[in-house]
């Protein structure tokens, strides 16, 4: 009898750590986002202090724009949305076309596909996906999304940072936008140079794994292209223009 309920007592324990695992990391599933941008700060330039266009701009935008995004996420593959805004007193230039604009990773084939309007016309962009660089600091923690994440520093464009935390409890790798190749999910980022955060609200285990598949509308276009577009289109933008080209290709 007491062998009996010592197998007992084994079986509700292995049982009970199984659920626990299950319970701490998550191989697939929905997040989402929330994206601030400093709209002022991110047009003004004090180079361009008597450019017209950024006057009128700062003068009648809002200074904080927020929007909402979501991340699906199994089997090595994640697809980032566009889902809403926060209301504000004034309409953004541009707002109409986010819901366009979809980003979808594949890091079996690690292979990436993006799909964007630029100024009322959707494009296609296919390429691999290019690691980021990271140093990560082990000793600084923040939680998003109910999840303890580590903070991590990177360097897009050669150039500019971006500061993010990401937990190893969901053992995909990825993030918003194509931030990837962390040992874990991305669930905030930060680029102080582009004004700019993105910031995990919520989570969810459940996924529709049928909507995790990659864009198919849109031109297919090549990144060199699309940047030689947008700043063809805004050469009298002063230093915003090229501040949009990194922003649009995160």
């Amino acid at each position: 009898m007491r062998n009996k309920w010592m197998i007992v007592i084994l079986f509700q324990f292995v049982t009970l750590v199984q659920l626990r695992a299950q319970e701490d990391f998550y191989s697939k599933g929905t997040l989402q986002y929330e994206y601030k941008i400093n709209n002022h700060q991110n047009v003004y330039s004090s180079d361009d202090e008597d450019n017209v266009w950024q006057q009128n701009f700062i003068e009648n935008m809002p200074k904080f724009s927020t929007y909402y995004y979501t991340l699906r996420f199994a089997k090595e593959k994640s697809i980032f949305t566009y889902k809403g805004k926060e209301e504000t007193a004034k309409k953004m230039w541009g707002e109409d076309q986010l819901e366009d604009n979809i980003w979808f990773m594949d890091f079996v084939k690690m292979k990436y596909f993006n799909q964007k309007n630029i100024f009322g016309e959707i494009y296609k962009l296919e390429d691999s996906i290019g690691k980021i660089k990271w140093k990560i600091s082990p000793n600084e923690n923040r939680e998003f999304a109910g999840f303890n994440c580590k903070k991590a520093v990177g360097i897009l464009f050669d150039s500019v940072y971006v500061f993010a935390f990401y937990t190893d409890a969901i053992t995909a790798s990825g993030g918003p936008f194509t931030i990837n190749s962390l040992p874990g999910m991305v669930l905030g980022i930060t680029i102080p140079r582009l004004h700019i955060s993105c910031i995990a609200t919520s989570f969810n285990p459940i996924v529709n794994e049928n909507e995790i598949i990659p864009p198919k509308k849109g031109k297919i276009k090549s990144v060199p292209e699309l940047q030689q577009k947008i700043k063809d289109a805004t050469k009298d933008w002063g230093s915003y223009g090229t501040k949009e080209i990194w922003k649009g290709f995160l």
